[in-house]
This record gives structure tokens, C-alpha cells and sequence, in this order.
């Protein structure tokens, strides 16, 4: 059943919480409690600082940590584009429990000496020594790059995943290490620059790449071009498959993000009110705009208008070439929001 004080949240907190739901869009550590009701989706544009996560998703800071055991006392380990818990099972009474109840089962008899949290995937390796918990909606390629191995390795430890992962079992774990195997090297030394490029990468990607940026599914062009600083034309030389209007973008892989001896073009400029303008902009704004609105594809001015409580005539006379009908709205471009 639908959490009610989450969609109040949402509604009351739409300038700054946004992604979140019952399945994670992003990876989960395997540390967060297995009856995690709801998450909050910490990537791209949306990404905020852990002591902010709690107050605007109707939880306290102790709740938070509780739920999400790896990040830490003090918010020391809270990556970008992984999914956090916020709401979830209730904290344990502070008088001495009568008896204990555990999470998961456990079994040591595997013979090698290692707890086996389960569930498991199907005829998982015997001599698996680390875990990883598979939520709803995750990837081999989520999984492998998280824990630094090779789908190779991940189908061999569990069988039924397959090469192609088309086995791979949620709410249940899979083995991510076994003994006696070290993880394979995920990344390849390219001549070139000397950087260490890691796997797997776009098809066609220049190999004078010094900076990667990892495609999750969903994950659209004008985000990742936005979030590097860099053109799409520029993203789509260094990865020609993609294109220029990225109907190429492969996901669970690698992308170049930046080369040596090329940088990022200049992402603002100065205008004569003395305000930074971000680039690229919508053809036609206006000179003296104060403050700005990224377009990604699929916005409507509806959307745009209704965040920043503006008129569609004021957002069309700041943005001439949008219409008072929304005609010419650009994705992957700033709009001019406020002057």
C-alpha cells in the first residue's frame, strides 16, 4: 500500500526530492535492510547531501542510518547515484529483547568456513565468500561494475544468471567472490594517454580518453553531457556510436567523457549584468536572465511554469523562440526562468 506521507512529501517538496519510490533506480549497498519500503534515488541533477535526505523525506537522521547502515555515523560515505532507504522497519526497543530475530538466515555449510546469508540465486558456487543483494530492478552490469568483476565471473559463481543475464533473480543474493579467485581487472591500460580505461566502454570509443562516466539504464544524453560540462557534439565524437541525437547510447557501459589534450567548452559566460549564464541556452533568451532551468527531453512549459511559478507569457518573453504555445521548446538546453 501507498505510503500517504510520501506523496505529501512529494507534492510539498518538489523543488527538492524528487526520485523516489519502492523500487531503487540506482544500486543499493548490500548493507541496507532487505525491508526497505521505500528509496530515495541520490544521482544526477537530483543529487543532495546526506543531512539533508532525512527532514525532506519524513524520517530522522537515526532512522536514516539505521536503514542504511553503510554510509556511517557522520555521512561518510554517501556516493552519488546509488539509492538510499527512507523509509523502512522500525528501530529496535532500547530494553533487552526477549528474543532475537534475524533478518535473514544464515548457514555455514558450505564448508568453507563463510556465513551464507539467504536467499540465494539458484545452484550458486559453494566456496562463495562475498554477497551481494539483488533488489527489483537491478542489472548484471549495476552489479559487476559495483563489485569490480566480470559478467564472465558473475555467470560462472551463479549459473542460472547466465552470460546474458537473463536469469538474474531479485530479492535474493548472489555470489560477487568466491575464495581462492581474485576479482578480474576491470580496466585496461590504453597507450595513448597512459589512463586506465574501464570496462565495458561504448562501442567505437576514441581511445585518448582520460575521463568515463558509467551509463545507467534510463540515463539520457543531456544529463550526462550537462553533468561533465561537455557539448553532444563533443560526446558523440568521442563515442561515435551514440550519435548526435543519441539514438546509440548503450547502457550498463562506459562512456568517454573527456580527452587529453581537448577540454570542456567554457560552460557559462559573463553577460553585462554581471550574472553567469550557463551553456548552451534556448535560441533567443534574453541577455539580462537571472536565473536558469535545464530542459531534459520529455519537459513540458506546463512542468517548467508551474516549478518556478511563472506565467507561460513571462517564460515565452524570456525564451522568444519557445512560443506562447511551447512550440519551440529545446531540450538539453538552459531556459531563462527568472530576470
Amino acid at each position: 500500500m501507498i505510503s500517504f506521507h510520501h506523496i505529501g512529501v512529494a507534492l510539498a517538496l518538489a523543488t527538492s526530492v524528487m526520485a523516489s519510490g519502492f523500487q531503487p533506480k540506482y544500486l543499493v549497498d548490500p548493507q541496507t535492510v532487505k525491508s526497505c519500503t521505500w528509496f530515495f534515488d541520490n544521482g544526477g541533477s537530483e543529487a543532495v547531501a546526506c543531512a539533508n535526505v532525512p527532514a525532506a523525506n519524513d524520517c530522522t537522521m537515526e532512522q536514516f542510518l539505521y536503514w542504511n547502515p553503510s554510509i556511517g555515523s557522520n555521512c561518510g560515505n554517501f556516493p552519488i547515484n546509488q539509492s538510499y532507504c527512507v523509509e523502512g522497519p522500525a528501530l529496535p526497543v532500547s530494553t533487552p529483547p526477549t528474543s532475537t530475530t534475524l533478518v535473514t538466515t544464515t548457514s555455514t555449510n558450505t564448508g568453507n568456513g563463510v556465513q551464507t546469508p539467504t536467499p540465494t540465486q539458484p545452484d550458486m558456487a559453494r566456496n562463495c565468500n562475498k554477497f551481494h543483494y539483488i533488489y527489483k530492478g537491478n542489472t548484471c552490469g549495476q552489479i559487476t561494475s559495483y563489485n569490480g568483476i566480470t559478467q564472465e565471473q558473475f555467470a560462472r559463481w551463479n549459473p542460472q544468471i547466465g552470460q546474458q543475464c537473463t536469469g538474474l533473480l531479485s530479492d535474493a543474493y548472489a555470489c560477487v567472490g568466491v575464495i581462492g579467485e581474485e576479482p578480474a581487472p576491470t580496466t585496461t591500460s590504453t597507450a595513448p594517454t597512459g589512463s586506465q580505461t574501464p570496462q565495458p566502454t561504448q562501442p567505437g570509443m576514441v581511445d585518448n580518453c582520460n575521463k568515463f562516466h558509467y551509463i545507467y539504464k534510463g540515463n539520457t544524453c543531456g544529463q550526462i553531457t550537462s553533468y561533465n560540462g561537455i557539448t553532444q557534439e563533443q560526446f558523440a565524437r568521442w563515442n561515435p556510436q551514440i550519435g548526435q541525437q543519441c539514438t546509440g547510447l548503450l547502457a550498463d557501459a562506459y562512456a568517454c567523457v573527456g580527452v587529453i589534450g581537448e577540454k570542456p567548452l567554457p560552460t557559462s559566460t559573463t553577460p553585462s549584468n554581471g550574472i553567469q549564464t550557463p551553456q548552451p541556452t534556448q535560441p533567443g533568451m534574453v541577455t539580462y536572465c537571472k536565473q536558469f532551468h535545464y530542459i531534459y527531453k520529455g519537459n513540458t512549459c506546463d512542468q517548467i511554469t508551474s516549478y518556478h511559478h511563472i506565467s507561460q507569457q513571462d517564460f515565452s518573453t524570456w525564451n522568444a523562440q519557445i512560443g506562447a504555445r511551447c512550440e519551440g521548446l529545446w531540450a538539453d538546453a538552459y531556459a531563462c526562468v527568472g530576470v
